[in-house]
């Protein structure tokens, strides 16, 4: 497949409007947030469902432990696995939007 100087200006300006526009960039980072909870989460994901199902806590504590254990990434992850792990979900957040921003353009024509 030959990609045309056409092909790149469209992706350029499909770039452009996603980073400037605050709607899309609202959900590239949402997604890139919630990739990275998954990730930073997936190793431990029965202590994360025993600490949310558990009726010994409540909705504070529960909250304050989860998010005390988001700082599992500097302890489960080496500086490059991190590294790859932040890219990965921003990567895969701006992905989704631009999917978003692709079904939106062509629907609406």
């Amino acid at each position: 497949m030959k990609v045309t100087r056409k092909d790149i200006a469209q992706a350029s300006f499909a770039l452009k409007t996603i980073f400037t526009r605050p709607t899309y960039l609202l959900l590239a980072s949402v997604i890139a947030v919630l990739i990275l909870i998954l990730a930073i989460w997936l190793p431990n994901l029965s202590f994360v469902t025993q600490t949310a199902l558990s009726s010994s806590y409540s909705v504070g504590e529960k909250v304050t432990i989860l998010w005390a254990s988001l700082g599992a990434i500097q302890t489960n992850f080496t500086f490059l696995s991190r590294t790859f792990t932040i890219l990965v979900a921003v990567l895969t957040g701006v992905n989704i939007t631009m999917f978003v921003y692709y079904l939106k353009r062509r629907f609406r024509m």
